[in-house]
């Protein structure tokens, strides 16, 4: 998710906070096994295109972080969310 689909759906009132899955499995904590995450995602950088201050041209990464310990965890491709 970029920044302005985030920016529409907190305009909106929706939220990132939920259970995830991703390649058929539902994503748990690997330190506290908890099933509740809160979705963003992270510029990976590279040390070349932050010299030439190019940092947007660098691949992003989707993160999920624990609600109940705040352990971050990294994702290639985006989980998706369950319904609840």
């Amino acid at each position: 998710m970029g920044f302005w689909d985030g920016l529409q759906r907190g305009l909106k009132g929706e939220s990132s906070h939920g259970r995830y899955e991703t390649g058929g499995k539902a994503v748990r904590c690997a330190h506290c096994e908890g099933d509740t995450f809160d979705a963003g995602h992270a510029q990976l950088n590279t040390a070349v295109s932050t010299l030439m201050n190019v940092d947007w041209i660098n691949p992003t990464a989707h993160t999920l972080a624990c609600e109940d310990c705040g352990l971050i965890t990294w994702f290639t491709k985006a989980p998706e969310r369950l319904d609840d």
